[in-house]
């Protein structure tokens, strides 16, 4: 029973002082994306790549390129962005950030375009060890001009949507 109990003090301990890279110096990569085959608009599919830089201790700025794709419509983004993280001494560390950028829009049917894009978006990290991290994240997407499909195939300037993925630290 000793020895039970030992151990558990040692996770809870371990779990609780755990050290993510977030500091000044550091640089991130990550990957991501999202699968939807049930929208009214056929199998939705969208990844992300990402490249960051921490300036400052739990201030990241870096870029970001995307592509998103349905049965009506494929759009391109690259952004600029920054990124604010929440120290909690734990393994979940939430964020929130804005990218600004480019964005294109080749539908099936109609006028390709393109437009400025601002997307504000929050998330939590799951540090699994000290440099690995899988996420997940809220997105809103705000295009000065119609890039993304709405239910009925029509295009609009507004998307928004839940991101999964990965992110690895190093210096």
């Amino acid at each position: 029973m000793k020895k039970l109990l030992t151990l558990f003090m040692v996770m809870a301990f371990a779990a609780t002082s755990f050290g993510a890279m977030l500091g000044q110096g550091t640089q991130e990569l990550f990957l991501g994306g999202s699968l939807d085959s049930e929208t009214p608009v056929g199998t939705d599919w969208f990844v992300t790549v990402g490249y960051g830089y921490y300036i400052m201790d739990y201030v990241e700025v870096g870029g970001i390129v995307s592509v998103s794709d349905n049965d009506v419509n494929t759009t391109y983004d690259l952004a600029v962005f920054g990124e604010y993280d929440f120290e909690t001494e734990t393994q979940w560390i939430p964020y929130l950030g804005a990218s600004f950028g480019w964005g294109g829009s080749d539908p099936e049917v109609g006028e390709k375009s393109d437009a400025g894009v601002l997307t504000p978006y929050a998330g939590v990290k799951y540090y699994i060890a000290e440099n690995v991290a899988p996420f997940v994240q809220f997105q809103y997407q705000l295009a000065t001009d119609d890039l993304y499909p709405n239910d009925e195939g029509e295009l609009k300037s507004t998307n928004y949507g839940f991101t999964l993925g990965i992110r690895v630290a190093f210096e």
